[in-house]
């Protein structure tokens, strides 16, 4: 799949409305919400004749070249001249742009807007393109780690000279879990950002957010500002873990357009625990906002920073954001010697603590009878890898699709684990659950459900009320492990 395909993919069933043009003010494509609000698009043409293609073309470049533009617009939508706000941001596949269209300045879909725009209208898409062949891939090279383990103690006992090498090579390994590591982390956190649906409020980690948010923004400061932290544990507060993230991002970016001009550019970051509410402070030493402007910069579309470079939204959505978690945003400080942010969030003061010192199983203890494990994934290679990664001691048959599976388990519905793909062609995880609920409720407890990508409402309903583990791939086989022997214990 190029690039311009998983774009596509990623706009189809995106909230707000959005097209894709090329240089020359073509229509590439129109997602639904675009089509329901202006109507028939027809695709080879622009939305509006009247629009001027040196003017496009100007915008064009800009997104071309990673910088954002916002402007308004007249358009006619079914039948009636309307003025709206369009927002263009950086588009990184050639040759095309995205155009978002602004239907109510603080909707739902403006925040998604806002996020997609901060992130790249790639950032779902590709994240779940990867998932899949990081999963084998990781796969993969814990089954080499644990054969050449076993290779390496026969080659130093038969041949010494040789033990050197296999010393290296297990370093290579290491190595290359680490960089495949790394890469998950990046996707997760990418993936998590730019996905819409949230779900209740859960406690969460405000330093582990503030920390996935410095990662985040980290290749935007890197090179030319010093960031400190002074990051404290604190207790959990109730949030969304992906929206707060994305309102440290926020500040984070902001912060850092606040000191690109200077050599000496530095951002703070600290948390601390005052009078019941966690405390997350980001300080800048740039030069500070000017007076007459404070009052102002949470009011939307209103923006200090270049035009093309802000939308002047960052801020607004994000003190609403923190009022969904009875949150507050202030500017505690902003002179000639910098700016701070102040994050309040109440914090959960009474929290129980659980154990997450879980020695993991080994599947080669499994020695009386082989786990029966029915694997469905539409992925063949992910099938393959999780095969061979559960070793000897598990009997595994394998499905490609629902029908598959529900196939399988009509032949021999004796089995102690269905570790099965949430999103496939056609029917999915949720399909299956639904069906062994039906046909044999007794197997519906043994489900262990596996995911690479966004959920619908449905799907994420159906999963959360079977009360089923949902892994996030790519996953540690060790966890995989331990649920089929927890399913497998009498």
């Amino acid at each position: 799949m190029n690039d311009l395909s998983v774009m596509i993919s990623v706009l189809r069933h995106a909230p707000g409305p959005a097209w894709v043009m090329d240089r020359d003010g073509r229509i590439v494509h129109a997602n639904q919400a675009a089509l329901q609000h202006l109507g028939p698009i027809h695709m080879g043409s622009d939305v509006d004749p009247d629009w001027s293609l040196d003017r496009h073309a100007r915008v064009f470049d800009r997104a071309q070249e990673g910088e954002e533009t916002r402007f308004e617009r007249r358009l006619r939508v079914r039948d009636e001249d309307r003025s709206f706000l369009v927002v263009v941001p950086a588009t990184p596949v050639p040759g095309v742009m995205v155009a978002w269209l602004v239907l109510d300045n603080l909707s739902e879909g403006l925040v998604e807007t806002e996020r997609l725009a901060s992130m790249g209208a790639l950032a779902a898409g590709v994240a779940h393109e990867i998932r899949n062949p990081l999963t084998y891939l990781s796969g993969n090279l814990g089954v080499l780690k644990r054969e050449l383990k076993g290779l390496r103690s026969r080659i130093e006992a038969e041949d010494p000279e040789q033990a050197t090498w296999a010393e290296e090579m297990m370093a290579t390994l290491d190595d290359a879990r680490k960089g495949a590591e790394r890469v998950g982390n990046i996707v997760e956190e990418l993936r998590s950002f730019s996905r819409s649906e949230e779900g209740s409020l859960h406690p969460i980690d405000p330093a582990a957010a503030l920390e996935a948010a410095i990662n985040m923004a980290a290749s935007q400061f890197r090179h030319h500002v010093q960031l400190q932290k002074n990051i404290r544990p604190t207790p959990s507060v109730l949030a969304h873990e992906t929206r707060l993230a994305q309102v440290f991002v926020n500040l984070l970016l902001n912060a850092t357009h606040a000191v690109e001009d200077r050599d000496d550019g530095r951002i703070w970051v600290s948390t601390d625990l005052r009078s019941g509410g966690v405390v997350i402070e980001i300080r800048d030493n740039g030069p500070g906002i000017d007076p007459a402007l404070i009052d102002k910069i949470f009011d939307p579309f209103f923006t200090t920073k270049p035009v093309g470079v802000g939308t002047g939204l960052g801020l607004p959505i994000c003190r609403r954001i923190l009022r969904t978690f009875d949150g507050v945003i202030d500017i505690v400080q902003s002179d000639a010697s910098g700016t701070t942010m102040r994050v309040t969030i109440p914090a959960l003061l009474d929290e129980l603590s659980f154990s997450t010192d879980v020695t993991p199983t080994p599947v080669e203890s499994f020695i009386d009878r082989p786990a029966r494990v029915l694997l469905v994934d539409d992925e063949p290679l992910v099938c393959k890898t999780l095969r061979r990664g559960l070793g000897r001691g598990v009997s595994v048959r394998t499905a490609l699709s629902v029908q598959e599976a529900l196939e399988e388990l009509a032949k021999s519905p004796e089995i102690d684990a269905i570790v099965c793909d949430v999103m496939m062609p056609n029917l999915g995880g949720a399909d299956l659950y639904q069906s062994v609920q039906e046909r044999w409720p007794a197997l519906a407890p043994r489900i262990i459900f596996m995911t690479g990508g966004t959920l619908s409402d449905r799907v994420q309903r159906i999963i959360g009320n079977s009360g089923r583990p949902v892994l996030e791939k790519p996953f540690d086989l060790h966890i995989l492990q331990d649920l089929i022997h927890e399913l497998r214990a009498p």
